[in-house]
Order: C-alpha cells, then structure tokens, then sequence
C-alpha cells in the first residue's frame, strides 16, 4: 500500500515515475560485526524524475528507504525520511524549474543490507548520470535533523548546504567519526562508488530506534519539519547551482 501511494502522489506531481525490481544479493563487507556474510531480498525501488533545464547534465538525487526493521513500526527510520522526499518533490515540482534533472529515489531493503541502493547504483541507466545524493535518515525520534556524513573533500558542498539549510546543525568532527563506527546508510553505497553525497538524520530519542515505539506518536513534528528543511534546501541547491560541488577540496 505505501509503495501504491508513492507512485501515485509522484505520478500526480507530474514526475517520471517507473519502478526496479528484482531479488538483490550484497556482501555486507560495509560492517565489521557482519564482514563477509551476504544478504538476499526482494527489493521495489521508486524512481521518480523531475525534468530540469538540461537533462544531458549530471543529475541529483533525493533519496530515503521505504522498509523498517522488522520488529519496529518505522515512523521515524525512515518514513519521516519518505515524506521529506515527497513533500521536497511536492515544493521542487512547483517550480521553477530545476537546472538540472532532479532524481526522486525511494529505496527498498535498507534495512537488510543496502540491497536496494546497491541495485540501483549498480544496475540502473540513470545511476550514471546521478552527480550527487541528499539522503535523509532517522536515528530516534526526536531533535534537530543532524548532517553527519559527507563525501571527501566536501569544502564546497558543506558551504553550499550550510548557505541554503533552515538552521544548519553539524560539526567538522562527524564525518570522521562515522568512518570510525560499524554503520552504515543508503548513502554508503553512491560515496563508495565516488559520487558526491551528504547526509542527515535526527538523533534524539534513541530508545524509539528500532524499536515498536518508533511510531508516529512519537515522533516530534519539529523534528521532521527540521529534517524537510534539510532535504528541500540542499536538494533544491544541488538542483539550481551551476555546477554539482566536486571532491576536489578540503
């Protein structure tokens, strides 16, 4: 049912919406605890684009996941992450037009290793055009929408996030620190394969993580306002700059 709206409310934006599906396989050599171990699963990844000005030019991408851990209702991690997507695609395709294509990417099987992003940037046409990633998470459910993670050398996209974000929240020590932890999002994947990409979640409220509590009431409105904040802004910056930020600077 959730899949069914998705493609419907996208269809209804007036977005080039299609779907990838298939049986995935990825050896989780992302995790430590996990090393060499491989997941399989079924996966049904939205693509949803939003023509822009110059669609021979490198696109964007906004991209969240669909599934929840098992055990856990997943209000927060990530269907607060889906709706960011849906209401920046709802802002975005308002106008004005993007410079360059804008790509809606609702993934599947995140939560059973990266299965669904790992298909797409292996697999889909489109992944090769993709010039950068704005991937929005959950890590509780509660505070402000944290940028934790980007790809190197990001000198120029912080800047651009930092000019354009509602009340910007990070610090230059998270990037490093998470290279240092056994975790890992959607975001791992396009970073691994050289692609520009930033990266947020809220953290607050942890014990909701992964957890029956992780429902919507409890999760608090400012803190998916915050985390839209971040996906609309960065997103609708990558889209309108005159070039996508490369890996070339500190």
């Amino acid at each position: 049912k959730a899949r069914a709206y998705l493609k419907a409310r996208f269809a209804a934006l007036g977005l080039e919406v299609r779907t990838q599906t298939g049986i995935g396989v990825r050896q989780a050599n992302f995790d430590a605890r996990r090393k060499g171990s491989v997941s399989v699963s079924p996966y049904e990844n939205i693509i949803a684009v939003l023509p822009g000005r110059d669609r021979a030019d490198k696109a964007v991408a906004l991209m969240a996941h669909v599934d929840s851990a098992p055990w856990a209702n997943g209000a927060s991690d990530d269907a607060a992450g889906v709706a960011a997507v849906v209401e920046t695609a709802r802002v975005m395709a308002a106008g004005p037009v993007p410079a360059r294509d804008v790509v809606f990417l609702v993934t599947d099987a995140e939560e059973l290793g990266l299965i669904g992003a790992q298909e797409f940037f292996d697999r889909d046409p489109l992944a090769k055009r993709i010039g950068a990633v704005v991937n929005v998470e959950a890590r509780g459910s509660q505070g402000r929408a944290f940028m934790f993670q980007t790809s190197p050398g990001n000198a120029t996209l912080v800047d651009l996030w930092a000019r354009n974000a509602a009340s910007p929240t990070g610090n230059s020590l998270a990037g490093d620190v998470y290279r240092l932890l056994p975790n890992d999002t959607d975001l791992s994947v396009p970073l691994g394969k050289g692609v520009t990409g930033i990266n947020a979640a809220y953290l607050d409220g942890l014990y909701d993580y992964h957890m029956p509590t992780d429902n919507i009431e409890n999760i608090d409105p400012k803190a998916m306002q915050h985390l839209g904040n971040f996906a609309l802004t960065t997103t609708r910056a990558l889209g309108q700059a005159d070039a996508i930020p490369d890996q070339a600077g500190e």
